[in-house]
């Protein structure tokens, strides 16, 4: 009976209410801002409504533009939302 245990009275989800807010900046290369990216990328964000403000960040090589995405847009920040952006636009689009 040498197997380890975990023994607890409670268990209760950490409140994160408290974390780290702001908007969620997705940076893209204006070179493949595309109609077809866009819509994907609407899809995406209409999966994880919420409360969070969405930026999108187009870059090219002589300037940044950063645009607020429509109100009706907003995102509940997720792991799940995070990954969904990462599949559609690569791993570096969440990148600062």
């Amino acid at each position: 009976k040498d197997q380890p245990e975990l023994r607890g009275q409670e268990v209760s989800v950490p409140d994160l209410s408290d974390g780290p807010s702001g908007p969620v900046v997705i940076s893209l290369p204006a070179t493949r801002c595309t109609a077809t990216t866009v819509d994907h990328l609407r899809e995406v964000l209409s999966t994880h409504p919420g409360m969070t403000e969405v930026q999108l960040r187009l870059m090219t090589r002589a300037s940044t533009t950063v645009m607020k995405l429509d109100d009706r847009l907003r995102v509940t920040p997720s792991g799940a939302l995070f990954a969904d952006l990462k599949q559609l636009l690569g791993p570096g689009c969440l990148a600062g």
